[in-house]
């Protein structure tokens, strides 16, 4: 039977056991407690610590993986106890193991990768920004270099005229006139506004004419053709008086008598000197305020009458917008090609140095307008209109192209066109 001095186990309690338990207990009593609550002091310093790092900013930077890899690695090594010696340092790797390390990326995720990304990025943008700029700038010589004009070739004194060729004409590559915009679509859409298209070349010595005299015979010539072509004043019928203002004095009184002739000379040549410039019939009006023109001028030595002249010639083309006496629906465009050559010479005063002109021919002529009418005025081919007293149809011949100065310069006035 057991007692109460007997162990769970029905063993009786031996005093040895109990006084070795005893001991122990007291050993314990007298060492340092493992755990220890910390002071007030010490919770408040820990406080502190704990709330730093969250009101400090995170640190930005390309070397923030580096320095997270470092803590990490400080927080993996072993807790030491009180009083241990420190671990031996880890022996620094040689040159060849750290190349080779940083010639590999470690499959750590990417706080690790993050680093040689960026910077294998960085130089791939480099490089192609590089290589961009090369070529904008191969791009920019050769743009420039292959807009370098040819040189001219040597002034001659030959009378000659370099027309600029114009891209063919047919009737399906016109748009319809269009009051609002009367040259959209065609050539003359590029042309010069009236006066700003005539530009005389540079004036060189030409012969025995100075390079002033050429200058002032392209003056002279270029305000025959602003007088004759574009003045508003002749345009409606009214005397062309400027322009005969500047022809020498015996060609000027011829010029005045003929203008109110009609008919035809036995030679086919109109009798009105009326068509030297270009005034429209009664009841055509412009359409706007814009002369399309273009073409250019020289000069060379020539022989007139026994005598040395200087010869200026030009090839130019007029555009009119017009209509039938405001009827806008009727609108077309006439291009009036004017080849006019002119002899300057002392023709008024033999013995004088004073270089008078003199209209040595006017080719070319108006397209677009009625033929068989010979009172000196331009009659254009309205649609759908009845046609001048006097008109003839149009005769059958191959259309030519309005636009095209390439062509020899012929009496155009009954030849029918391409459209224009």
């Amino acid at each position: 039977m057991a007692g109460t001095s007997d162990t769970p186990d029905g063993r009786p309690v031996d005093p040895d056991d109990i006084n070795s338990r005893l001991a122990e207990i007291a050993a314990e009593l007298a060492s340092e407690a493992r755990f220890k609550e910390p002071s007030a002091a010490e919770r408040a310093r820990l406080r502190v610590t704990a709330i730093r790092p969250a009101t400090r900013p995170v640190r930005r930077g390309p070397f923030r993986h580096r320095r997270a890899r470092r803590k990490a690695t400080e927080l993996r090594q072993p807790v030491q106890a009180a009083g241990a010696p420190p671990p031996p340092a880890p022996a620094r790797p040689s040159r060849r193991a750290r190349r080779d390390a940083r010639r590999q990326v470690p499959d750590r995720g990417y706080a690790d990768a993050a680093a040689p990304s960026v910077l294998r990025s960085g130089t791939t943008v480099a490089v192609i920004v590089m290589l961009l700029i090369g070529v904008s700038i191969g791009l920019r010589y050769a743009f420039r270099y292959s807009r370098t004009p040819a040189p001219e070739p040597a002034a001659s004194n030959t009378p000659a005229v370099r027309p600029t060729p114009t891209p063919a004409a047919t009737v399906s590559s016109l748009p319809a006139f269009n009051p609002f915009s009367p040259f959209a679509g065609t050539p003359a859409d590029s042309y010069a506004d009236g006066a700003a298209g005539i530009v005389p070349p540079a004036a060189a010595r030409k012969g025995p004419f100075s390079a002033g005299q050429v200058r002032t015979a392209y003056a002279t010539t270029r305000s025959l053709l602003i007088d004759g072509y574009l003045d508003q004043h002749v345009l409606y019928g009214g005397p062309p008086t400027a322009f005969a203002g500047l022809l020498d004095h015996s060609e000027r009184a011829q010029f005045l008598r003929d203008l109110n002739r009609t008919g035809v000379s036995a030679s086919g040549q109109q009798l009105s000197s009326r068509d030297w410039v270009n005034s429209f019939a009664v009841g055509t009006e412009l359409v706007g305020s814009v002369i399309k023109v273009h073409g250019e001028m020289t000069a060379a030595t020539a022989r007139n009458a026994g005598r040395t002249v200087l010869r200026v010639r030009t090839d130019y083309l007029f555009v009119y917008p017009v209509d039938d006496h405001g009827d806008l629906a009727s609108g077309l465009r006439v291009v009036n090609r004017v080849v006019l050559t002119v002899d300057f010479a002392p023709f008024n005063e033999p013995a004088s140095s004073a270089l008078a002109a003199h209209v040595y021919s006017i080719a070319g002529g108006p397209t677009g307008v009625q033929c068989g009418i010979y009172d000196g005025y331009v009659h254009p081919a309205f649609p759908g209109s009845p046609g001048s007293p006097g008109a003839t149809a149009r005769p059958a011949a191959t259309p030519i192209d309005p636009y095209d100065q390439s062509s020899q310069p012929t009496n155009l006035s009954c030849v029918p066109s391409t459209g224009t």
